[in-house]
């Protein structure tokens, strides 16, 4: 299982911890996660085992997750300050054998974002709260005080309302939708209002430099091995070499001998 997660905007004051949640009970994986910054350029990488659960920290700080202007301190909020650029995580995940989809949590999964400032979780509307997390009990910690939810689902080319705007102004069947909890205008995110958005946003990463950006990319490295089957979808390595045999590629695998830390050298636990 593979993911990729590009930072685009961040209007917030206070400092988080973006993440996601995936159970699978009964079954192991290998999780390797890797960060790129706003120039492909790696910025770190781990190898973890995990067991039933992996909580995967996909940026440890959100103020820390693009590159900007001297300066700056919200990123791409602003209609005449549209100059960060995201970095971007990827996970994958690599299970054993014997498990089947069915035992996976059902996409979206459980991205959230855990608030340093105040010790509470945002996540999507019946999704639990971390361990660590002093959020509210009962459902109202998924909505405000005024009933607008703490987070949502959107599309990945969604024009979202410029810093300080209501959503409300900037779409004019939000309120619709979000009073009939979700029931009415489905379709609300479709039409937005015109000056009340940020429709345009820096360069998408375009890992292989063919001017297609990698979300609407088949082919991320155009080593001609479509991504859902690559094992290495941001490295070309048409020959997919896997000398350990755990679905990941030699060419980025932080362990390709199957041992516990990058190659080379290699030492056993």
């Amino acid at each position: 299982m593979r993911g990729e997660i590009e930072a685009i905007a961040r209007g917030a004051g206070y400092n988080h911890r973006l993440g996601m949640v995936i159970n699978f009970p009964g079954a192991s994986a290998r999780l390797q996660v890797k960060n790129l910054n706003a120039d492909s350029k790696e910025i770190f990488t781990s190898l973890t085992d995990v067991k039933e659960r992996a909580d995967i920290t996909l940026f440890e700080q959100t103020k820390l997750a693009f590159t900007r202007d001297a300066g700056v301190t919200m990123d791409n909020v602003y209609p005449d300050k549209l100059t960060s650029r995201g970095h971007k995580a990827i996970f994958r995940l690599q299970f054993g054998t014997g498990i089947s989809p069915d035992m996976i949590d059902a996409i979206p999964f459980d991205p959230y974002l855990y608030i340093y400032d105040t010790g509470y979780d945002v996540h999507l509307i019946g999704k639990p709260a971390l361990p660590e997390s002093i959020n509210p009990v009962d459902t109202a910690g998924f909505r405000d005080d005024k009933g607008y939810p703490r987070a949502l689902l959107v599309p990945s080319n969604w024009s979202f309302p410029i810093e300080r705007h209501l959503i409300d102004k900037a779409y004019d069947s939000f309120s619709t939708w979000r009073n009939s909890m979700g029931q009415a205008a489905t379709d609300w995110y479709l039409y937005p209002r015109a000056g009340e958005v940020i429709d345009h946003l820096p360069v998408a990463f375009d890992n292989d430099k063919d001017s297609i950006p990698d979300f609407l990319d088949a082919d991320d490295d155009n080593d001609n091995i479509p991504d859902i089957y690559d094992n290495c979808p941001f490295v070309s390595n048409s020959k997919q070499t896997d000398t350990d045999k755990d679905g990941i590629g030699d060419a980025c695998d932080l362990d390709s001998t199957d041992g516990t830390i990058k190659n080379p050298p290699d030492t056993k636990k």
